[in-house]
């Protein structure tokens, strides 16, 4: 290669990471977070699972997550709400409790993660507990997790729900799919 050609090349090469990136903006960016804040419908479905050998299976209806984001994290509140569950022998349900802080809430992406609580107050299971030999004082207070995605004004994911009942009963832990839609 001659010498003027190499003179050439070596600014040219230069200048080519300069011009990377996403036309308009002057540099490198990555992708976008989803955008979360705002008022959703929420429900949580089919939270199926057992805890010293009784089968649980609950429902979260008509609760309202407001939530507030400031770049990859945010908090706010869920909004009352409506537990059923069915367990042997019946079913059991409770008003959620009124307003309840969001934790953990995080955005990477499409990925979104959030945590809040849930005051189990759940008679039928306390009694059926009580029958099989594993007493558990109520209420008691469960962690509901959410892992999932966010698409424009939805949300859907795994949603997990763990409780510690007692160190006779253990630990209920049931899992299950969450939605939730942009008001």
């Amino acid at each position: 290669m001659k010498r003027s050609s190499f003179a050439v090349l070596v600014p040219l090469i230069l200048l080519l990471p300069a011009c990377a990136g996403d036309e308009g903006s002057g540099g490198t960016t990555g992708p976008q977070n989803a955008d979360v804040s705002g008022s959703w419908d929420y429900n949580a479905t089919d939270l199926v699972g057992a805890v010293a050998s009784l089968s649980v299976s609950c429902d979260i209806v008509d609760a309202v997550l407001v939530l507030n984001q400031q770049g990859t994290s945010f908090s706010g509140t869920r909004e009352g709400g409506l537990l059923t569950c069915e367990l042997e022998g019946g079913q059991d349900g409770q008003v959620l409790d009124a307003v309840v802080p969001i934790a953990n809430g995080r955005v990477a992406g499409n990925e979104v993660q959030f945590d809040f609580e849930v005051r189990l107050g759940l008679d039928r299971l306390a009694e059926l507990l009580e029958e099989a030999g594993f007493p558990a004082s109520f209420p008691v207070a469960a962690i509901l997790q959410h892992e999932g995605t966010s698409s424009g004004s939805t949300m859907f994911g795994v949603a997990t729900l763990s409780a510690d009942l007692g160190p006779e009963a253990g630990v209920l832990i049931l899992v299950g799919s969450w939605s939730a839609s942009r008001r």
